[in-house]
């Protein structure tokens, strides 16, 4: 190819600008989401030098989108999609209010660096609150409805504590549901 080899530093840089204009771009547009995907095949196609490939992670990669999103809205959501390949990687962020509850529980298990998860914590805790409350009321009713139908083997007129018990018992042993709460 024509243009000689970039460095590490180059293509992190190049990178960053486009991460800058394209985030700036939807902060502008009435889009709620945008994916932004990285791919370190294509990012350091123009490097040459092992040693310089070698520097451009996707932990290096995804932190400048982090810090870009952090940069324009401190209140937005950024958070990786579950993807197969460990070269590639798809960025979802969201517009404040906008993430999806699935998003919010799976940043709450905590697959960010330190840094973001700090930036993020504050908004999260007022937001898991109101999730929370909603997640328990589903919750008490999804409980009521096994009660009722779940297992024909347990009284249900007598539905005391340890028949819900035995009922997460009994889910848990069916098949691992993790628990919310």
């Amino acid at each position: 190819g024509s243009g000689g080899s970039v460095n590490s530093m180059q293509v992190i840089n190049t990178f960053r600008d486009k991460m800058e204009r394209q985030l700036n771009e939807f902060n502008t547009s009435s889009k709620t989401e945008i994916k932004i995907s990285i791919s370190l095949a294509e990012l350091t196609k123009m490097v040459d030098s092992m040693e310089e490939k070698s520097k451009i992670t996707m932990d290096v990669m995804k932190y400048i989108v982090y810090e870009q999103v952090e940069e324009i809205n401190e209140e937005w959501v950024a958070a990786k999609e579950p993807g197969e390949f460990m070269d590639e990687a798809l960025i979802a962020v969201y517009k404040t209010g906008y993430a999806p509850a699935e998003v919010l529980e799976d940043l709450n298990k905590g697959e960010l660096p330190d840094e973001v998860k700090q930036q993020n914590r504050a908004m999260r805790e007022a937001m898991e609150k109101e999730e929370k409350k909603k997640l328990k009321m589903i919750h008490e009713q999804n409980q009521k409805k096994l009660g009722f139908e779940g297992s024909s083997a347990l009284n249900t007129a007598k539905r005391d504590r340890r028949s819900i018990e035995e009922i997460q018992k009994d889910m848990e042993g069916g098949e691992k549901r993790s628990r919310v709460g």
